[in-house]
């Protein structure tokens, strides 16, 4: 498991619209038994989870609804992880994505880099455990509670230099 922050300006965030520890997660998988086993376990962890088969689905959910977090396999037919991510960052850069591949780590390019280098927030290699799942989207929902926070407050963070 890698999480990888991405740099860069960001956008207007969209809203979170779960309350406490519950975030809305767009799910793109189209192997069913691996869909079927992250909406479960993510579910299970309290989340609202939505689902598509493949990327052009998924752009469309996402450009329809406000998500906390967006899940992507990176290869899928009819539209794939990476341009999903690409559409993400270019229409809502303030949801973050964790990529997640099954595909040969061997071969280059490694597909996962490529996803962190398009703006993925973290990636995961499948097969993964429940738990290692669980932790990674926990570590979002840290960083989305912070964000609310600092957003409500007057505080601006900023880099002090000596």
């Amino acid at each position: 498991m890698r999480f990888v922050e991405t740099a860069g300006p960001r956008g207007a965030a969209r809203p979170a619209t779960g309350k406490g520890s519950v975030m809305n997660i767009l799910v793109l998988e189209d192997n069913e038994l691996t869909l079927g086993f992250i909406a479960t376990t993510l579910r299970r962890a309290g989340h609202r989870v939505v689902t598509a088969p493949n990327g052009h689905a998924g752009i469309r959910l996402f450009d329809q609804q406000g998500f906390d977090l967006a899940i992507t396999d990176v290869f899928m037919p009819d539209g794939d992880g990476l341009e999903f991510l690409r559409h993400v960052r270019a229409t809502g850069p303030d949801t973050p994505v964790l990529a997640i591949s099954g595909g040969a780590r061997s071969i280059e390019p490694d597909f996962l880099d490529a996803a962190a280098l398009l703006g993925a927030a973290a990636t995961l290699c499948k097969p993964f455990e429940a738990q290692d799942l669980v932790r990674l989207v926990a570590q979002f929902q840290c960083g989305a509670v912070v964000g609310r926070l600092l957003a409500k407050s007057r505080f601006v963070p900023r880099l002090v230099t000596s």
